[in-house]
């Protein structure tokens, strides 16, 4: 066999193996496996994956980017991830149109026309919009011109978070991406850390930072964030976060305070599965009033029960309720870069005794290339001939290390484990959340 196809086979021959481990997986839940013409939720779209089941998930994600790489001519290739902005653009149109609700409670499928009527968009062109979404299997062309909902286009739905998400990625994030080159070219702006000086600030004509403008400018695309948020969550699965880390072993009374945790969803979801622990939510004034509304209408028992407190905050200039048992940041400090960072660290610091955990849960970049020493063996490295870090399988990780709207970044573990020596914090666990990665620090004695 000529030695040339050697990279071909073994993609084939790990898409094949993974293939097999993720029927078996669901085989052992119990579980049919689902399909792409399905808009009910199937119950393992939100719940915990078995780390055989996520791992071969990633495999074929990776298996199938990388072949489909391999076998395209280097233009073809190049061209088509260049004109991957239409995918935001596209899905802009869809989210603010409702075309998803729209199509609810029709599952044979509406005539374009109708749903040009409905949304006031030109026929012609959304259909056009439609047809490139369904062509990447987000909603379904049932007849030539007559769509449907299906998996992907029923989280689109103008009542559910995914929708407040999307609405995001067309928006604000696709302003930044726009102003990406002029941002990191400029001589003042390209170097500098201030989030004054981020792409997004840049492509908005705004003199200052994204959550100034959220809080401040336009409160409806704040309000649309922090709902978004949800949905940003539920891509590592609330049920891998409460796996990843035990939660559950957490002796009575615990205190967790959830430093920056928006409305509480997560935190509501770890209280709702661990009866034994109480919750502390900090955020600014605005949203921490929102969480009482939400918690009060959401979590009528735990607020009866004194089981959560809402103590405003603002992070960058206070530190938390002090002597907590665990302090808990999701998804904060990938918001902003390494000064505010070590700020944001430092105030944590401050409050936690000598047995308090800070539990960092965040994606965890690795290297496209192999990596070696002790931090590099906290974190799985991919089989070959798969690229280290899975390729395509944890490109959501690099997806929003661009995204970073505020001059911001993910990071690796080496950079968290250097974040926290500069806060006098030292890495004690990584905890594999699925997606993301809990970092378990203590204070340095």
């Amino acid at each position: 066999m000529d030695s040339s196809f050697a990279e071909l086979d073994s993609l084939v021959s790990l898409i094949n193996s993974s293939v097999q481990q993720i029927k078996e997986e669901y085989t052992k839940l119990g579980q049919r496996f689902p399909s792409l013409d399905d808009v009910e939720e199937h119950p393992l779209d939100t719940a915990h994956f078995p780390a055989g089941l996520q791992t071969a998930v990633r495999c074929i994600q990776g298996s199938c980017a990388q072949l489909s790489t391999l076998v395209t001519s280097p233009p073809q290739a190049l061209t088509l991830h260049g004109m991957s902005h239409y995918n935001s653009a596209a899905l802009g149109v869809v989210t603010n149109a409702k075309i998803a609700d729209h199509l609810k409670g029709h599952p044979d499928g509406v005539h374009v026309s109708k749903l040009a009527e409905a949304s006031k968009i030109d026929q012609g062109k959304l259909a056009r919009v439609l047809r490139f979404l369904a062509t990447r299997h987000c909603f379904r062309e049932v007849a030539p011109d007559v769509f449907a909902n299906n998996r992907l286009s029923a989280m689109l739905l103008a009542d559910s978070p995914m929708w407040a998400l999307m609405g995001v990625c067309s928006d604000e994030n696709l302003r930044a991406a726009s102003a990406f080159y002029e941002t990191l070219a400029d001589p003042v702006t390209g170097p500098s850390p201030d989030s004054k000086h981020a792409p997004w600030s840049r492509a908005m004509g705004y003199d200052g930072n994204l959550w100034d403008f959220y809080q401040q400018v336009d409160p409806a695309r704040g309000k649309r964030f922090g709902v978004s948020m949800v949905g940003f969550s539920s891509l590592s699965k609330f049920d891998s976060m409460l796996h990843g880390f035990p939660w559950k072993d957490l002796p009575q009374g615990t205190a967790v305070c959830d430093v920056g945790g928006g409305i509480g969803h997560i935190a509501m979801h770890f209280a709702k599965a661990c009866p034994q622990i109480r919750v502390i939510l900090q955020d600014l004034p605005p949203t921490v009033e929102q969480a009482k509304q939400f918690w009060k209408d959401t979590a009528t028992d735990i607020v009866d029960q004194g089981r959560v407190s809402f103590v405003p905050i603002d992070f960058i200039k206070q530190s938390p309720v002090p002597e907590q048992d665990i302090y808990y940041l999701k998804h904060i400090i990938h918001d902003w870069a390494d000064p505010d960072s070590i700020t944001i660290l430092s105030n944590v610091k401050k409050a936690m005794k000598p047995t308090s955990r800070l539990i960092i849960q965040e994606f965890v970049l690795q290297s496209a290339a192999p990596e070696k020493g002790e931090e590099a063996s906290l974190i799985t490295q991919a089989p070959v001939p798969l690229l280290p870090n899975y390729g395509e399988g944890k490109i959501l990780h690099y997806y929003t290390d661009l995204a970073g709207l505020v001059n911001a970044k993910e990071r690796t573990l080496q950079e968290f484990v250097a974040l926290g020596k500069q806060c006098d914090l030292v890495l004690v666990k990584v905890w594999d959340c699925g997606e993301s990665s809990a970092l378990e620090f203590k204070k340095n004695d």
